[in-house]
């Protein structure tokens, strides 16, 4: 069987495979792609990291937003209040935390496992940063 593939095909067909140089471009081509891909790939947890620790921060001050209407006041409140009475639930590698709370005004922190900092929020401003409550 395998002769009459040998007399089918001409002796000098040129279809012998890949030459070394061939095959060293595209694994050369692989390795930039990978080059590119990898930091973006890197970059993209790292906002998720940061997102997840920013709405935190958002539920957590919807929590004390409800706290305050019961209370008439922040003092007092804790996360075990927030988590046991207000459904404030933190994502799994999060440590929140209420860093003050007084009568009119509160600063919650955020830690998320693999941030690039700890968020902050205070009852002033609705948007979180990275600048720690005075």
């Amino acid at each position: 069987m395998l002769k009459k593939l040998n007399k089918r095909m001409p002796a000098n067909s040129g279809e012998g495979g890949f030459t070394l140089i061939e095959l060293l471009v595209v694994i050369i081509i692989i390795g930039i792609l990978a080059a590119i891909a990898i930091p973006v790939y890197l970059n993209q947890r790292q906002k998720a990291y940061d997102s997840t620790a920013q709405s935190d921060l958002r539920n957590m001050a919807t929590a004390m937003e409800a706290y305050y209407s019961d209370n008439n006041d922040y003092t007092g409140v804790t996360e075990t209040i927030l988590h046991d009475s207000y459904g404030f639930r933190p994502s799994t590698a999060a440590t929140d935390s209420v860093i003050s709370a007084g009568t009119s005004a509160y600063c919650l922190e955020s830690n998320v496992t693999g941030a690039s900092a700890p968020y902050y929020l205070t009852s002033d401003n609705s948007i979180p940063t990275k600048t720690a409550c005075t």
